[in-house]
C-alpha cells in the first residue's frame, strides 16, 4: 500500500533501532512539539502522568535504561555485580559525567537521589526490598536488598516514574516536589521555561556527556542533541494540533485524531507515526466511594461495558488502531500476555449486569464518572461507557476537567467514582505496584494484597514459567476483585514535518535525537 512510503507502523515489541543520520542533516535552530496536556510536575519522583514523561527523558538520566526491545541496558552505571545470594549488588558509575549546573555526578548523589526515590516518590514501593544504600567509593554504590530480587536493574530503568539522578544538594531528604526552577539532570537538554498554557522550553546542554557505548535505541545508548532548543507546547484542541502540522507551525504532533490518518497520510509535508500498542483504556475505579467499594458492583460494570463499542468510539471506528484482548500486558509481551479472564471480559450482559447490580444492593445512586478532554481518546471512551452503564440502569453523571484537574480530583479520592485513564505499557508486573497495591497513590483505595504478593513472588521469580504462572495469578484476581476494567488497547497516530527524522515513536515521545534533512 502506498503508507508504506510514509507511514511507520512501529510495533514496540519488535522495534528495530533507530539510528540518527550524520549526512545530510542540519544542526541548530528550534524543534517545536505539540503537546495533549500541560505537564503535571518536572520532578519525575512525584508523578506517574505519561504527559510529563516527554519532558523527563529530555533532562534526565538513570542508572538503567530500555532499549527498543525492552533490553535493559547501562546508562550512567558503567559496570555492576551480583552477589552469588543475590542480596548485594554493586554498581560502578561512569566517570566524567556532568549536572547541568558544572557539577560532576558521584555515588553521593546517586544514593541521595535513590533514597529519595524509595523514600519519598510516588511509587516509592517499587524499591521496598532495598534495606540500604550505601557509598563504596566516588563512582561506586553498594546496595543490600532483603530477598534476592531479580528485577533490580529493570525498575531502576523504569520509564513509567523515571528514576532520574540528580545533585544531592537537590535531592536529599526531599519530600515535596522539586520546582521548575530548580531542576538538574544528565540529559542532553536542561530546561530554561516553565509556562503552562503556553510553552516548556528546553535549552541544548553543551557540556553534555552521551553514553557512546551503542546507537540510540529507546531510552539507551547515544543522545546526540541536534536541535539548540525544544519547545513543548500544549495544544488543547486536536483540530489545532493537525493544523500546526500540516502548515509547519509544529514539527511534531502528538495525539492526532484517526479522522485525520488519510488526510496527513496523502500530504508531502507531513509522516504519519502510528505506534502499536500504545495504551490500554482504563476506566479507574474509586473503592473508598460507596457503592463502588462492592466488589458485585464492580462486576457490573465490567458485565455492562461494551467494549468494541468502546473502541469503536475511541478510533472514530477505525478497526486499525485498535484490538481487542482481555490482559492488562500486551499481546506482544509474549512472557507475560494472557487470556485468563477471557470470559468476564467485553460480556455485553445487561441482564448479568443487573443481577449483579441486585446483589450490591445498588439502588440508583449517582456515580460520578470524571474524564478530560485534552485527550480526544479518553473523552470518546468516556462517552461510549456511560451509554454501556446507563443502559444496564446505572445512573451516571459525567464531568469533563483538563487533565492535571482531573488528576488533582482523582487523587483526593473525594466526589467521583470512577476516572477515565489509560495504561502505557507495564513493561513488568512491578511497574503495576502502583496500580494495584494497597495504599498505592494511583490504586485509589484497592486493599486486596493478593495481586501485591503475586508482584514480590514476580521479583523472585528466576525463569520465564515462574514469571507466567505469576502474571496467570494477577489476572485471575484482577477480574474477581476489579481494581479497574480493562477494555482494549489503541495505537496512537502521531506526525512529524516530513523533513524531520530520528522521532522515535517509542512508549512515549523521544525527541533527543530528533534533527531536520536539508
Amino acid at each position: 500500500m502506498n503508507s508504506v512510503r510514509k507511514a511507520m507502523a512501529l510495533v514496540v515489541a519488535v522495534s528495530l533501532v533507530v539510528v540518527v543520520g550524520l549526512i545530510g542533516f542540519a544542526q541548530g535552530g528550534v524543534f517545536t512539539a505539540a503537546v495533549t496536556a500541560n505537564p503535571v510536575s518536572a520532578d519525575p519522583y512525584m508523578t506517574t502522568a505519561t504527559n510529563s514523561r516527554i519532558l523527563f527523558v529530555l533532562i534526565y538520566e538513570g542508572l538503567f535504561a530500555y532499549d527498543v526491545n525492552y533490553a535493559v541496558q547501562p546508562l550512567l552505571a558503567q559496570s555492576w555485580e551480583r552477589s552469588e545470594d543475590g542480596l548485594e549488588w554493586v554498581i560502578t558509575l561512569r566517570q566524567g559525567v556532568l549536572f547541568q549546573n558544572g557539577k560532576e555526578m558521584t555515588a553521593e548523589d546517586v544514593k541521595a537521589s535513590l533514597d529519595r526515590y524509595r523514600n519519598y516518590s510516588v511509587n516509592k514501593g517499587l524499591f521496598s526490598y532495598i534495606q540500604s544504600i550505601s557509598v563504596v567509593d566516588k563512582y561506586t554504590i553498594k546496595l543490600v536488598l532483603d530477598s534476592p530480587v531479580t528485577t533490580l536493574l529493570a525498575d531502576l530503568a523504569d520509564p513509567a516514574t523515571l528514576v532520574g539522578i540528580m545533585p544531592k544538594e537537590i535531592s536529599e531528604d526531599r519530600k515535596e516536589a522539586i520546582p521548575p526552577e530548580e531542576i538538574v539532570g544528565t540529559g542532553p537538554y536542561k530546561l530554561v521555561s516553565w509556562k503552562p498554557d503556553v510553552e516548556f522550553r528546553f535549552a541544548r546542554f553543551e557540556d553534555y556527556v552521551p553514553d557512546t557505548r551503542m546507537e540510540p535505541s529507546g531510552l539507551a545508548g547515544w543522545k546526540r542533541a541536534y536541535f539548540d532548543e525544544v519547545v513543548l507546547v500544549p495544544v488543547f484542541e486536536a483540530g489545532s494540533r493537525v493544523a500546526g502540522i500540516e502548515t509547519g507551525l509544529y514539527d511534531f504532533a502528538e495525539g492526532v485524531p484517526t479522522t485525520s490518518y488519510k488526510r496527513l497520510l496523502d500530504s508531502p509535508d507531513v509522516t504519519v507515526l502510528i505506534l502499536k500498542p500504545y495504551g490500554g483504556v482504563v476506566p479507574e475505579l474509586n473503592k473508598t466511594n460507596p457503592p463502588m467499594d462492592n466488589v458485585y458492583f464492580r462486576q457490573a460494570l465490567v458485565a455492562a461495558i461494551n467494549c468494541e463499542h468502546v473502541m469503536e468510539a475511541v478510533t472514530a471506528g477505525n478497526s486499525d488502531f485498535y484490538r481487542l484482548q482481555p490482559c492488562i500486558f500486551f499481546p506482544e509481551q509474549t512472557k507475560l500476555w494472557n487470556d485468563v479472564g477471557k470470559e468476564y471480559y467485553n460480556a455485553q450482559n445487561v441482564e448479568l449486569a443487573k443481577d449483579l447490580l441486585k446483589k450490591a444492593g445498588y439502588n440508583g445512586e449517582q456515580i460520578v464518572y470524571i474524564a478530560s478532554q485534552d485527550y480526544y481518546w479518553a473523552y470518546r471512551a468516556s462517552l461510549a461507557v456511560t451509554q454501556d452503564l446507563i443502559a444496564a440502569g446505572i445512573n451516571v453523571k459525567i464531568e469533563f476537567y483538563d487533565w492535571t484537574t482531573q488528576m488533582t480530583i482523582a487523587r483526593s479520592l473525594e466526589g467521583w467514582h470512577i476516572s477515565q485513564s489509560g495504561w502505557t505499557m507495564r513493561i513488568t508486573p512491578n511497574t503495576a505496584v502502583l496500580l494495584l497495591s494497597p495504599g498505592m497513590i494511583n490504586s485509589y483505595g484497592y486493599e486486596d494484597s493478593r495481586i501485591a504478593d503475586l508482584i514480590a513472588d514476580y521479583r523472585l521469580a528466576v525463569t520465564d514459567e515462574q514469571r507466567m504462572e505469576i502474571s496467570k495469578g494477577i489476572m485471575k484476581l484482577y477480574y474477581e476483585t476489579v481494581p479497574s476494567i480493562h477494555i482494549g488497547d489503541w495505537f496512537e497516530l502521531w506526525a512529524t514535518r516530513a523533513d524531520i527524522k530520528g522521532v522515535t515513536p517509542w512508549y512515549i515521545p523521544v525527541l533527543f535525537n530528533a534533527y531536520r534533512e536539508e
